[in-house]
């Protein structure tokens, strides 16, 4: 038997081309079951041995073939007089691609998403806020009367609707320091450097929360370092803060059970004093994504089939 390369295949020639194309027709009228297997299976062993007597030249073909049937089914390659017959079991090649489209389809029901486990983590505002109920509760920390001050610990804040209540406090128990960073607004710090942020919310019904995390300098101003964001379930999301600004500095999170607390603990750039800072901060209960569960259906049905056609 040659030794197929697994090498990606160079397909410069529109004769090879040609070649492989009616191998990839007749794997899809299979899978449609325009065909029978023992007819598959003499038609892709001749097309084989074609491409074989047509010399080396053709072997860029045989090593795609080789590597489409490698993940798409079981395939058993004979060596008879120097040729080369492959044979594909329909129900592997049906149980391969069934296997992948329920793994591509449970992984497209949350694009763009970091998942932990029970928690999602989104680093878009624009796709966080659909995930957010009616009534959701954002602060701007604008009711303080002016920016760069101190306000004692910790700081208690309340929905219009009185749905959603929390607390802001440091850990340290020392005042807060309310800041004002371009394009965030006001935002809330902490007076010491090597202090942490903690919020705790009142009632169970949170399910989601979301908000600009990042360092700043001396004068408020973002600045270069680490910002970590731990939750009471222990998701523990960490985010690379710079002094370009902190529009893509959001992160938003959607948890099945409620949110008890959260904390934002900043790491300092060494050989400089940074403070850990939030701002534009959502509040709120999660609902399910817009077709998110349709897929994920589907993704779960496709999985059981595939499943029970591996144990037949």
């Amino acid at each position: 038997m040659n030794n197929l390369s697994a090498a990606q295949p160079q397909l410069n020639d529109l004769g090879e081309v040609k070649a492989v194309v009616p191998c990839l027709a007749l794997c899809c009228a299979a899978l449609t079951g325009a065909i029978s297997s023992p007819t598959m299976e003499m038609r892709l062993g001749s097309m084989a041995e074609e491409l074989e007597d047509k010399g080396r030249e053709r072997s860029a073909d045989l090593r795609f073939l080789r590597r489409f049937f490698n993940m798409m089914a079981r395939r058993e390659c004979v060596g008879e007089n120097g040729m080369m017959k492959t044979r594909i079991t329909l129900k592997n090649l049906f149980c391969g691609f069934v296997g992948r489209l329920s793994l591509a389809v449970v992984l497209l029901s949350s694009p763009g998403r970091i998942l932990h486990a029970g928690v999602t983590v989104m680093i878009s505002e624009s796709d966080f806020l659909p995930r957010l109920g009616s009534g959701y509760y954002i602060e701007r920390f604008d009711r303080f009367a002016a920016a760069y001050v101190n306000v004692p610990s910790p700081q208690s804040f309340v929905s219009a609707t009185g749905e959603f209540s929390y607390s802001i406090s440091s850990t340290s128990g020392e005042d807060l320091y309310i800041i004002s960073p371009e394009g965030v607004g006001r935002a809330v710090s902490v007076l010491d450097s090597k202090d942490n942020l903690l919020i705790n919310f009142a009632g169970s019904n949170v399910t989601a929360v979301g908000a600009r995390f990042f360092m700043t300098d001396y004068e408020g101003n973002p600045a270069t370092g680490t910002v970590t964001v731990r939750l009471s379930d222990g998701t523990s999301v960490s985010i690379n803060s710079s002094t370009s600004g902190i529009e893509g500095l959001f992160r938003g999170f959607v948890s099945d059970t409620p949110i008890a607390w959260l904390l934002v603990k900043g790491t300092e750039t060494q050989g400089a004093m940074q403070w850990p800072a939030f701002g534009r901060f959502y509040v709120g209960t999660s609902v399910p994504e817009p077709g998110g569960f349709a897929l994920g259906m589907c993704g779960l049905a496709a999985f059981v089939l595939w499943h029970k056609l591996q144990r037949k």
